[in-house]
């Protein structure tokens, strides 16, 4: 089960899968970019992953086999947002690590408004991976 793993960023292009009580590897698999500053998120079944060269992968957390992939084309230098069981992500170049540019903010406000807070507003830009 997810509950009892650890999902950790090692080497260059690595994801581990860490059984929590035994410390063992369950699995590691080879990222299409590079590891940078994004830490890996879990939602139910899922691993979500971001690559600093715009990789965005989404994993089975049983058996890191790729389920979703999508390339940004733009860095990502911050981690994803997650809310339940869905995830998101903003790219915007040009500014400081961990800075929200005033530009971004709108989308930022959409994604929350519509995964927080249920209200129906715009998710044109929106990518819906398999389930």
């Amino acid at each position: 089960s997810y509950r009892d793993a650890v999902y950790v960023l090692t080497g260059d292009r690595y994801i581990s899968c860490i059984d929590r009580k035994s410390g063992q590897v369950r699995w590691k698999k080879m990222l299409r970019g590079m590891t940078g500053e994004c830490s890996p998120l879990v939602a139910k079944d899922k691993v979500l992953v971001c690559t600093k060269d715009g990789h965005v992968s989404i994993l089975s957390s049983k058996d890191g086999t790729e389920r979703w992939h999508y390339e940004t084309g733009e860095a990502i230098i911050a981690s994803p947002a997650i809310i339940a069981d869905r995830f998101g992500w903003s790219i915007m170049g040009g500014h400081g690590h961990c800075q929200l540019p005033e530009a971004q903010w709108p989308e930022v406000q959409a994604f929350i408004d519509r995964f927080l807070l249920g209200r129906d507003v715009s998710t044109a830009d929106v990518r819906i991976a398999p389930k």
